[in-house]
């Protein structure tokens, strides 16, 4: 199947998500970032999204240089790292005259929290059932 033609609206967004993405990372200028920047935005992006997007990809994304809209995948991966659910709710919240019911960005997944207050009250259970007997 051959990837969708790029309109120009999709190549603006890509662009805002790019650079948005350098800000969130601590970049201020994509142009002076070096092959070190670029690694470190990689690794960053799959440690938080567990998507490893390639640092040559980076690169071109970055730079503008694709004719194509790059994979849902890829795209999916960054701005769940800017801390959308996907690259649709992205579209929609960038997008000037979007429909009103937009999907705003969310944390998902069990957080640490949870995790210890669930473990906190099965702890206490366990305790409270051994003292029981």
């Amino acid at each position: 199947m051959q990837a969708k033609a790029k309109t120009p609206a999709e190549h603006e967004l890509v662009e805002i998500c790019m650079a948005e993405l350098c800000r969130k990372a601590g970049f201020a200028d994509a142009e002076k970032m070096i092959q070190r920047d670029l690694q470190f935005l990689c690794e960053s992006i799959e440690v938080k999204t567990g998507v490893l997007i390639s640092l040559s990809t980076i690169r071109r994304l970055l730079n503008g240089q694709f004719s194509r809209l790059p994979q849902i995948a890829t795209l999916n991966a960054i701005v769940l790292f800017l801390g959308y659910q996907n690259w649709q709710s992205f579209k929609l919240a960038k997008t000037p005259g979007a429909a009103t019911g937009a999907v705003p960005p969310r944390k998902t997944g069990f957080t640490y929290a949870r995790f210890l207050l669930f473990g906190g009250l099965l702890l206490l259970a366990t305790l409270a059932l051994l003292a029981i007997m």
